[in-house]
C-alpha cells in the first residue's frame, strides 16, 4: 500500500472514530453519568460547567473528525494543511499526557489517549513527508 492510500485511510478512520462523539454531545445526562461511572472514573459530577465541558469538547470531536475526513479527499492539495494537523495532534498528545497524569486519570486511558495523539500526529508527518519526497522524485 502506498503512503498515500495509507494517509487517506489514517485520516478517514480517526476522522471518522471522532465523530462518533456526536453521541456525547446529545446523550441524556443520566447516561453520561453511567458511563462515566462504569469505566471507572467515579461519580459523574453534577455542575453545569462540566456537562458543558464535556458536550463541547465532544462537538469539537465531532469538527475535526469532519475535518480529517475531508482532508483525505486530497492530501496532495491538503499537504500543508494535513501537515499542520499533524503537529498539533503530537502537541495535543503532549498536552492530553500531562493533563490525564495530573488529573490521575487510569493508565488505560493516559496511554491511548496522549500516547496515541502523539504517534497518529508522528505517522501523518512521516507519511507526508514520504509522499513529498516521491512527488519531488516524479518531477526531476
Amino acid at each position: 500500500m502506498d503512503s498515500e492510500k495509507i494517509l487517506r485511510t489514517a485520516l478517514r478512520i480517526v476522522g471518522t472514530g471522532s465523530m462518533l462523539a456526536v453521541g456525547a454531545v446529545v446523550m441524556p445526562g443520566s447516561w453520561m453519568a453511567a458511563l462515566h461511572q462504569k469505566l471507572g472514573l467515579g461519580l459523574f459530577p453534577d455542575s453545569a460547567i462540566v456537562d458543558y465541558l464535556a458536550r463541547q469538547l465532544s462537538a469539537f470531536y465531532v469538527v475535526f473528525g469532519g475535518l480529517f475526513v475531508m482532508l483525505a479527499y486530497d492530501v496532495r492539495g491538503y499537504a500543508r494543511l494535513i501537515s499542520y494537523v499533524g503537529w498539533a495532534t503530537m502537541g495535543l498528545g503532549v498536552v492530553f499526557t500531562v493533563v490525564d497524569i495530573l488529573d490521575g486519570l487510569p493508565l488505560w486511558w493516559i496511554v491511548a489517549e496522549g500516547p496515541g495523539a502523539v504517534g497518529f500526529g508522528v505517522m501523518v508527518l512521516a507519511l507526508q513527508r514520504k509522499i513529498s519526497r516521491d512527488s519531488s522524485s516524479f518531477a526531476t
